[in-house]
């Protein structure tokens, strides 16, 4: 989850610090309050994924298929 992007936005820092090339993050929950996504990018992020738990532009993932097929294999056994 992320909510204020700080969190991400400093192992973005150290990442690049110790050397990555890039650095892309995937989320599953995206509350991005405030100006989140811009600290996150600020910090060199390159690409940010997120589910569609939350609806945000960033939402990439689609959890309703993979819930529905969890459910299925719950309730078939």
């Amino acid at each position: 989850m992320a909510s204020s992007g700080r969190t991400l936005a400093r192992a973005a820092e150290r990442l690049h610090a110790a050397g990555a090339a890039s650095v892309d993050v995937a989320v599953t929950h995206a509350l991005f309050a405030g100006d989140a996504l811009e600290v996150i990018r600020a910090a060199g992020v390159g690409e940010v994924w997120s589910t569609d738990c939350i609806a945000h532009p960033s939402n990439a993932v689609q959890i309703a298929p993979m819930l529905a097929e969890a459910l299925r294999a719950v309730l078939v056994d």
